[in-house]
């Protein structure tokens, strides 16, 4: 987008939720019009910077899902629910956002992990799963020998990452609370996801700060 002589670029403020009006070019499109929906400045100016991590690490994994080559309906209206939740929840609740952010996002954009079974063996019992993130799901305890999983699942970790797949955040955490111990593994979990699928995330050490 070329900005330096647009009269309007002051009101492209990063992070705004605005409305724009474009005129299709032979070579470029023209910005015509722009309407602030939302600027965020309670975020912004909120000497909590927990919350303004949250909304730059937000606008950055939301950014990694899109396509620059078609419009992205779902994933925008996603991105503005999920903006609200960062202005509305306490701070308790910010340390998982990631985690429920990166499994609501890939499954909108198509590269959601498959929860309800075994992908191997399709069966739905198994004293023990774990997930698979090459193998795109759950593995059951008898293929752990043959198809090592990356990280082991509780059954109350899967039936939340069920949930924030579904766009469901704190009921469910308020259903099944999390440990520290099982925090840290959802983190972790988070993490590896993003690596696997080769995501690169900037501002994640900023977050990780602003959130202990």
């Amino acid at each position: 987008m070329k900005t330096e002589k647009s009269k309007l670029r002051y009101r492209l403020d990063t992070l705004n939720h605005v409305e724009i009006e474009i005129v299709a070019g032979r070579s470029f499109d023209r910005l015509i019009r722009v309407m602030d929906i939302d600027s965020y400045h309670d975020i912004k100016t909120d000497l909590d910077q927990s919350r303004l991590a949250s909304m730059i690490l937000l606008s950055e994994i939301v950014n990694i899902f899109l396509h620059e080559d078609h419009a992205e309906h779902e994933l925008f209206d996603e991105y503005v629910t999920l903006m609200q939740q960062v202005r509305e929840h306490p701070r308790e609740f910010r340390r998982i956002f990631p985690i429920f952010w990166v499994f609501r996002l890939a499954g909108i954009g198509g590269l959601g992990l498959e929860l309800r079974h075994c992908v191997i063996t399709r069966s739905t019992k198994s004293a023990q799963f774990g997930i698979s993130f090459a193998h795109g799901g759950l593995i059951a305890e008898e293929m752990f020998r043959t198809t090592p999983p990356d990280l082991y699942l509780s059954k109350k970790e899967i039936i939340l990452l069920k949930l924030f797949q579904r766009g469901v955040f704190i009921e469910g955490l308020n259903h099944y609370p999390l440990s520290t111990s099982e925090l840290s593994r959802l983190e972790t979990l988070g993490k590896m996801y993003l690596q696997y699928l080769d995501l690169p995330v900037k501002s994640m050490a900023f977050f990780a700060r602003m959130t202990v």
